[in-house]
């Protein structure tokens, strides 16, 4: 029979602080551009977000790992064993396939945490569950709500959580039946608004990557992203000379999302030479299937370490509801959709799965996954689900407590499952001024603030606490959010003239960032850093203040006067590096460069490393005189070092 049970483990875990006291008021909007007639057929960036507030950054962790205890929620039958992480956003860390004795899912060996999503932190394996918005789910280091629901012989497992942006509601339920031979998934989102809203969603795989590993879907056709900004339209499997359903064969990162034919079933897999395959199928309104990895390159190999370590390499199959994770769909007034996810292990014909005949290939693919599992057996799945999920289910693992706080402020039929849960200190401030029109100031100016919220009634109550430093600071950050500058800065420069705090001080400072004022800017950062003078947060933003500024040289001075376990972490480092070469001191950066350190916090994407090493040698061998020709020749020359490559 099945069986659903907790069991705490101990696994290596690069551990993750308190999330960062600081809003984020980052402007991390990137547009996309359609390529040559696909501008009515991809509808790119409508819905995106400028950041990730009311959210803050998860953005300090050990550079170390170290043996912590992770709480586990497994269900479990005869021939499959599933292992959920509640902490980590119900990640399905691994499958294991008990008859075949092999891992479903790639099943990494630690949590090596990275600077990937929205939030900063991230991880590789198994299945992340992204919703709300592309970059990562705000979830995916963060605990939700976990209830075991009995079910005779075959209980079902629900995670679900209340996204802070979208206001919407996303329920994710596993099952698997006695008999059954794959774990089932059923997924549910809610737009808990009266009024239209973005959707988004996409189930993030995680594979073991070999040379010999194809990528097989139902598709002709792929939408393909490089990293250029533009989406372009190339037929499977050849792209030039590349087949790219063979992820080794690819040099660069990249992504490719395939679109999938409307009248077959959806399904992608990942076929290996010994004839054992992969699949994931599901219901049709999960559309989309995609391929992504990491590239055959340095910085693609740094990347893979920095993520599974040395001994493996992992690509990534992912499953959506747009065409590209570059979209998001318009979602009705109080809409639920649903859907059902299958993941499970097949045998193929080697010959057929690796011909150079895609037809011959894909259909192979299709034949193997109809076999195990085909749409009617999904849909009677997805009901046997919905019939169990009507029951109410122990609370084994609880979320955070901001829909129980939404549940007062907004109220909707969707928050009764949350409205009992009590408030944590994030949120009792917020509910003492719905209560009593008063807004109550921590106890010391250096105290966290109270959680983050965007709520226009609450910007209106804020608005008549009139002689209250901390609610202008609240109220600066909703204008600022609502993009009205003005009446941000006004906000927080009230907060300053009623009592001097380091967040008026960061916000503003962000505020001036962003209008390009980087002199006040850095004027502001600087009275921030004087509250706490070991804030590494506020260090990164001192350094970027002082070089958009030209003043690097002010950040040279903060950081010769830091504690060596500070002037040691590796972002700081990098940051002197760049301001030593803002200043031109070519002898300082390579004697601070000449021992390697591990970049732990470099961003996917993030030129950082690569901007610096440029400018280092614009510096050391390039003169104004020089043909751009003669530029792009010492670039070749002298390749990046492997250490800073990513």
């Amino acid at each position: 029979m099945s069986k659903a049970y907790i069991k705490i483990i101990k696994m290596p875990v690069n551990v993750i602080e308190k999330s960062s006291p600081y809003p984020d008021m980052s402007d991390t909007r990137y547009y996309f551009k359609a390529g040559e007639g696909l501008e009515n057929e991809l509808f790119l960036d409508k819905g995106t977000v400028k950041n990730i507030f009311p959210y803050t950054m998860q953005d300090i962790y050990s550079t170390e790992l170290v043996n912590k205890k992770v709480k586990t929620v497994v269900l479990e039958n005869k021939y499959i064993k599933a292992v959920f992480l509640p902490e980590y956003g119900a990640r399905l860390m691994s499958i294991y396939d008990k008859t075949k004795k092999k891992d479903i899912v790639y099943n990494n060996d630690a949590i090596r945490i990275t600077n990937i999503a929205l939030r900063n932190a991230w991880f590789a394996g198994g299945v992340e569950w992204n919703s709300g918005m592309r970059g990562h789910t705000p979830f995916t280091c963060d605990n939700v709500f976990c209830e075991i629901i009995e079910n005779g012989e075959e209980p079902v497992l629900r995670f679900y959580e209340w996204e802070r942006i979208r206001k919407q509601f996303f329920e994710v339920c596993a099952y698997l039946p006695n008999e059954s031979r794959q774990l089932f998934v059923k997924v549910r989102l809610i737009n808990c608004k009266d009024e239209e809203n973005e959707a988004y969603w996409w189930s993030n795989i995680a594979i073991e990557e070999k040379l010999t590993t194809r990528v097989i879907t139902n598709c002709d056709d792929t939408y393909a992203h490089n990293y250029s900004g533009e989406i372009v339209r190339i037929p499977v499997p050849y792209r030039g000379r590349t087949d790219i359903t063979y992820p080794t064969r690819n040099q660069e990162a990249v992504d490719y999302f395939f679109k999938t034919f409307d009248d077959r079933q959806r399904f992608v897999m990942t076929a290996e030479d010994d004839g054992n395959a992969f699949y994931q199928t599901s219901t049709n309104i999960l559309k989309s299937r995609k391929e992504f990895v990491w590239g055959m390159n340095m910085s693609s190999f740094n990347w893979q370490r920095a993520l599974v370590g040395t001994n493996n390499a992992y690509l990534e199959v992912q499953a959506g509801l747009a065409n590209t994770q570059m979209e998001y769909l318009p979602m009705p007034a109080n809409a639920e959709w649903e859907w059902t996810e299958a993941y499970g292990m097949t045998t193929v014909d080697t010959e057929k799965i690796f011909s150079d005949d895609w037809t011959v290939a894909r259909e192979e693919g299709a034949r193997a996954v109809e076999s195990e599992l085909n749409d009617e057996q999904l849909l009677k799945a997805e009901n046997e689900i919905k019939k169990i999920c009507k029951k109410q289910g122990e609370l084994v693992h609880k979320g955070s407590a901001w829909a129980s706080l939404e549940s007062k402020i907004n109220y909707s039929k969707w928050y009764d499952m949350f409205a009992q849960i009590p408030l944590e200190d994030e949120q009792k401030p917020w509910l003492e001024l719905i209560e009593t029109g008063k807004f109550v100031c921590p106890d010391k100016v250096r105290d966290n603030p109270a959680g983050y919220i965007y709520d226009k009634k609450l910007k209106a109550l804020l608005e008549k606490c009139t002689d209250n430093w901390y609610a202008y600071f609240h109220l600066g950050l909703m204008y600022f959010y609502e993009e009205d500058i003005q009446n941000a800065k006004d906000a927080f420069e009230k907060s300053l003239s009623i009592k001097e705090n380091p967040w008026a001080y960061y916000a503003l400072s962000q505020l001036y960032m962003e209008c390009k004022d980087y002199k006040t800017a850095l004027a502001n950062i600087k009275k921030a850093y004087k509250f706490n003078k070991k804030d590494i947060r506020i260090l990164k933003e001192l350094y970027r203040c002082a070089s958009a500024a030209g003043k690097s040289d002010e950040y040279i001075k903060v950081y010769e006067k830091l504690p060596q376990n500070i002037k040691d972490i590796s972002r700081i480092k990098l940051c002197l590096a760049g301001a030593y070469l803002d200043i031109g001191d070519i002898d300082a950066y390579e004697k601070l460069m000449s021992i390697p350190f591990r970049l732990c916090d470099i961003r996917e994407g993030e030129a950082s490393a690569r901007t610096v090493w440029k400018k280092y040698l614009e510096l050391k061998y390039m003169t104004d005189e020089m043909s751009e020709q003669e530029r792009e020749k010492i670039v070749e020359m002298y390749t990046i070092p492997h250490w800073m490559d990513y």
